[in-house]
């Protein structure tokens, strides 16, 4: 789940452990880790800090282009985080949680 200037990877289930995990402590690609940075990167794109209730104007293209983005990063931390967790996706497009794909 994609959040302001934090990782996108949180807890989930099963954990009482709360918050944001860096995925450089799990046992990720290094690609899989610079798509995780740069998805980040794109979400805090989408506010502006320095007057955060202020709205920008992004479009559909690049919030479907975010969304396709994160499918396609679900899919590879599931593929690599198969024998150590279960990997659920929030999409910002339908607004919950999906923990398998063919669900989405």
């Amino acid at each position: 789940m994609a959040d302001y200037f934090c990782w996108p990877l949180w807890y989930y289930k099963g954990t009482d452990k709360i918050g944001n995990i860096d995925p450089k402590k799990l046992n990720l690609k290094e690609k899989t880790i610079k798509l995780l940075e740069k998805w980040a990167e794109k979400f805090d794109s989408f506010i502006d800090i320095e007057e955060p209730n202020r709205d920008l104007e992004i479009s559909k293209e690049e919030l479907e282009s975010f969304e396709k983005q994160g499918l396609m990063i679900w899919k590879r931390l599931k593929k690599e985080l198969k024998e150590e967790y279960e990997v659920a996706f929030f999409s910002n497009k339908f607004g919950k949680i999906f923990e398998n794909i063919e669900n989405y």
